[in-house]
């Protein structure tokens, strides 16, 4: 189970052993829930909230991930009580490989994922749809495999002789991909483009909020594997920069695509869900709790297929990060000889 805690005023305390969440409602009555912390994955808590510090030491003890959220709902701390293994000789290999060949390999790999998962969402659009709308998504997804193919056909040996490159064919496969989501959408919900912070229309404004729960997600999974978030490949590094997480992230952003194209096309998203901040939208309270309960059941669904078995999405994205971090530590090997190349 995974506990948001968006409200403004929101307190998350302890009771006889249980995690008791207070707020005060619409009509400024008291109410009260108690979790118990077996049950408890993670908790997320956004600026405005209250969280006492034997709430805090009680999600220590049981090893349940704590993320602190701005007012965008945007990851900005982790308080974990998972001890990391592996750790140090991961986190060397991540060095080494970083600035090596295999760096240019993994970034490819990523982008060219996420430009299939793009592609193929276009693809699936096409049912009930009309035949212009068909023509469309069966055009778009055309030309965004066609700057796949280009990505994976770029020739470096080092991030530097490709990033350029690859940032450019991203960038132009989004265009496309984001255009094409908007002109199918229904009128109303149409956008002009991608905007981040901050949104300007409802649809970016989910976007932003569901890639913020996926970076956390995403984070979580990596310092599981023992991978340092702040040593990237493709995006700079720089000071508290979780380059590596913008790094991996990309391949799985089609989940938080999915999630929220569903939810404006099937016309669950209303005025009442977001509201006006710092000259564009957010989400509204009410608006989280739509995109957040929508995405932890999509999250849920044992969906993936991994070693022939269907997993969930978040079963998935723990075990694939440790295989990554297994991968980190072979090509780091490779590198200083002392294992043959495949």
């Amino acid at each position: 189970m995974e506990l948001h805690i968006t409200r403004f005023g929101a307190k998350v305390s302890v009771k006889d052993g249980l995690f008791e969440l207070s707020w005060f409602d619409e009509n400024q009555l008291l109410q009260k829930e108690s979790h118990s912390p077996l049950k408890v994955k993670s908790l997320w808590i956004q600026d405005g909230g209250i969280l006492t510090v034997s709430a805090h030491l009680l999600a220590l003890e049981h090893g349940i991930d704590l993320v602190l959220m701005d007012i965008h709902g945007m990851p900005k701390a982790r308080l974990s009580g998972f001890e990391l293994n592996t750790t140090p000789s991961v986190q060397k290999a991540q060095v080494i490989v970083s600035v090596s060949g295999h760096a240019v390999a993994f970034v490819k790999n990523w982008v060219a994922a996420k430009l299939y998962n793009q592609a193929a969402f276009l693809e699936k659009l096409k049912s009930r749809r009309d035949r212009n709308k068909q023509k469309l998504l069966d055009t778009q997804a055309a030309e965004i495999r066609k700057l796949r193919k280009r990505v994976l056909a770029l020739d470096g040996k080092t991030m530097q002789d490709i990033a350029e490159g690859i940032r450019g064919l991203e960038g132009a496969a989004g265009q496309l991909y984001f255009q094409t989501l908007s002109d199918v959408l229904p009128e109303e919900y149409r956008f002009g483009a991608r905007s981040r912070q901050p949104a300007l229309d409802p649809f970016n404004a989910f976007l932003n909020y569901g890639y913020a729960i996926l970076y956390s997600k995403t984070e979580q999974s990596l310092l599981l594997a023992g991978v340092n978030p702040y040593i990237g490949f493709l995006h700079r590094d720089g000071y508290r920069l979780k380059s590596m997480v913008f790094d991996y992230i990309e391949p799985y952003r089609s989940w938080v695509d999915r999630v929220v194209f569903r939810l404006f096309s099937r016309k669950m998203v209303t005025a009442n869900h977001t509201a006006a901040y710092d000259g564009g939208l957010h989400l509204n309270q009410a608006g989280k709790k739509l995109l957040s309960d929508a995405l932890r059941d999509y999250f849920s669904e044992k969906k993936e297929e991994l070693d022939g078995c269907l997993v969930s999405r978040d079963h998935f994205l723990r075990q694939t990060a440790g295989r990554f971090a297994t991968r980190l530590l072979h090509c780091a090997k490779l590198e200083a000889g002392d294992v043959p190349a495949a």
